[in-house]
């Protein structure tokens, strides 16, 4: 097979890839159709060519013709001034329907899947009520109260439909706020205002769009409907649906009479629906998607094997800025299980804490529940930040310790940064939440920060969409964002797990010269034990939900005191000999739900005996140099009398 490359063919294949396809032709003939209805209503008074009321009863049921280019009613009066005139009342009670429902609905959904609990279980309650009453019932009896009132019984429409989009904007939106760009905004201390109408709103743009497409088309026939009974307007006035009640009268006799409504109603249903359609495939934001571009990033030359002994004794020597003590973290629920259990550690200023373990082991679910990011769980015990306590912090006030004080960096950065927005943007929202700069201001200094984590050409970077740029450079945008409102600790989780070897070198010397300069505590999720020896000044293994073993990182290297530290440090890839098969430790993490009352390593555990399974070891404090261990054979380990 050839393929032609001529100049000819690739125009020509251009040229076809422009023309537009058969859905956005329909779009535009929608958009145009809905576009000169309105634009004709709306100038009634201008274009009609006579008085809707005006009668002539020698020219009535006449056909089409010059002087009345649609004809005339059975009163002579002119049909086309009466669909133009009519057609007021009938799509005013559209448009009250339709942002009554989607204003109430999508406000209301949105904000019931983002809150959830008793806020969103009232909310459904109302909405139940709302869904099970006869609507058609309920309209005659405000037309019995307020007659030919189409503003009232159309706003009672929309109230009673706004139910039905509450439910799906309701459904989207819980999905929505699982993901980790929302946990992000959240973990810089957003407001809940904030993030539902700058991050949630915006995607659910098109689902949005879609449902007022479909309310408006309903809404239009059940105006049509109670205009066709005579309830809408007071007679003579016109609307579309009392057009095809006359009609309806002289079918037999002058079917012309119902046609032109009836065409333009029909029409215009069309057009909505056709709208609604397309609406779904409309960005709410972006024009296109481009593919990636790839970010290039300048390496940082920065020794992060060792700190000096002296600043760690320092360190080691002041109070602690974080004080977590026996935090416990249940899902919620009748039957929520326990995911962390027992925690406690201390981070002081300017020091490296690593949270190390398998997958499943809690360190995540530790580090979130820090700052109760997690809606869906419930955290006990104490989290004592600078003095202050934030578990018996409420929300508005945990916002305040988010992002200003604790910032958080998540695994993902391209799901930790909002698609719909600009990364200049992003920032500035940041800098103006806990800042308090102006637009100009957090502009100018959103640029600054991308130059702080190193990241070249600053000013064209901050133009970009976050899948415009490489994973390296969205993770330095999510730092820049993290470090937006000056914190003290930072909450690192996992940040370098998407990025490949190279680029999360060039991450982790960024994140130990900005925590050296700017002196930050930092607690550092990982699972490699080269991040651990890198960057963490003590290390904290987890296993199961619980802390097994914790010191200083020189020392927990040096000589584990757990069996479950010793086998992950020889379990360690880069501790492997070529040739040889990779060493790993048999059998897998249990279940939260299924965990042993005994030793939770012991069923894994080379050194086990029937002492461990008779009941469930504590964390005991070693003597000597500060260390922490969960094992009733620490000692013989240490003392190098059992090999793991």
């Amino acid at each position: 097979m050839t393929v032609d490359l001529s100049v000819t063919a690739v125009a020509s294949a251009a040229r076809r890839r422009r023309r537009p396809g058969p859905v956005r032709v329909s779009a535009a003939i929608a958009v145009a159709w809905l576009a000169a209805v309105v634009l004709a209503v709306g100038l009634a008074a201008l274009i009609a060519p006579y008085d809707p009321l005006d009668q002539d009863i020698s020219s009535a049921l006449q056909l089409p013709s010059i002087q009345h280019l649609l004809g005339t009613d059975a009163l002579g009066r002119d049909l086309l001034s009466r669909i133009l005139y009519g057609g007021q009342p009938t799509l005013l009670g559209v448009l009250i329907a339709v942002v009554v429902a989607v204003g109430i609905g999508s406000i209301a959904g949105l904000a019931g899947g983002y809150v959830g609990g008793a806020f969103d279980r009232v909310l459904s309650v109302i909405a139940d009520l709302l869904m099970s009453l006869p609507l058609i019932l309920v309209l005659l009896a405000v037309f019995a109260i307020f007659p030919n009132n189409v503003a009232v019984a159309m706003g009672l429409f929309g109230l009673f439909t706004s139910s039905a989009i509450y439910r799906i904007v309701r459904g989207a939106t819980m999905t929505i706020t699982g993901e980790l760009y929302i946990t992000a905004a959240r973990s810089t201390g957003l407001s809940d205002v904030q993030i539902i109408f700058r991050h949630l709103a915006p995607r659910l743009g098109g689902l949005i769009r879609v449902q007022a497409s479909v309310i408006g088309a309903i809404a239009l026939s059940t105006v049509v409907g109670l205009g066709f009974l005579g309830l809408d307007v007071a007679p003579p006035n016109p609307s579309w649906g009392s057009l095809v009640s006359e009609g309806f009268q002289y079918l037999a006799s002058n079917p012309w009479l119902i046609v032109p409504p009836t065409v333009i109603i029909v029409l215009t249903i069309l057009a909505l629906g056709v709208l609604g359609d397309v609406a779904q495939s409309v960005p709410n934001r972006v024009r296109r998607q481009p593919s990636a571009v790839a970010g290039s990033a300048a390496s940082v030359g920065v020794d992060v094997a060792a700190a000096a002994d002296d600043v760690l004794a320092a360190a080691e020597a002041s109070p602690a800025l974080l004080t977590v003590r026996d935090v416990t973290v249940r899902t919620t629920g009748p039957a929520g299980v326990t995911l962390v259990e027992g925690v406690s550690f201390e981070v002081r200023a300017g020091e490296v804490v690593g949270l190390v373990g398998e997958s499943g082991a809690g360190k995540s679910v530790t580090a979130r529940a820090l700052t109760r990011l997690d809606a869906s769980a419930v955290v006990a015990g104490s989290v004592v930040f600078d003095g202050v306590d934030l578990l018996t912090l409420d929300e508005s006030e945990l916002r305040t310790v988010r992002g200003k004080q604790i910032a958080f960096i998540g695994q993902d950065p391209m799901s930790a940064l909002d698609p719909l927005f600009r990364i200049q943007g992003q920032l500035a929202e940041a800098l103006r939440t806990h800042r308090r700069l102006g637009r100009a201001a957090a502009k100018a200094e959103a640029i600054e920060l991308l130059r702080a984590v190193r990241i070249p050409d600053a000013e064209n970077v901050a133009k970009k969409y976050p899948f415009e740029i490489s994973g390296g450079m969205a993770q330095r945008v999510a730092i820049a964002l993290a470090l937006a409102g000056e914190p003290r600790l930072l909450i690192a989780d996992e940040p370098t797990t998407a990025l490949d070897v190279t680029v999360q070198m060039e991450v982790l010397g960024l994140l130990k010269t900005l925590q050296r300069e700017r002196g930050l505590a930092m607690v550092f999720v990982t699972h490699d034990w080269g991040v651990v020896a890198d960057v963490c000044d003590r290390a904290i293994t987890m296993y199961a939900g619980e802390i097994v073993e914790s010191g200083r990182t020189d020392d927990v290297f040096a000589l584990p005191s757990h069996p479950y530290t010793a086998s992950l440090r020889l379990s360690d890839p880069h501790l492997q000999a070529v040739g040889v098969q990779l060493k790993s430790i048999p059998g897998s993490l249990p279940a939260p739900a299924d965990r042993p009352s005994y030793c939770r390593f012991a069923d894994r555990c080379s050194l086990v005996t029937d002492a461990c399974r008779a009941e469930h070891p504590d964390l005991i404090r070693l003597p000597g140099d500060g260390r922490s261990s969960r094992c009733i054979r620490t000692l013989e380990l240490r003392e190098e009398k059992i090999h793991v």
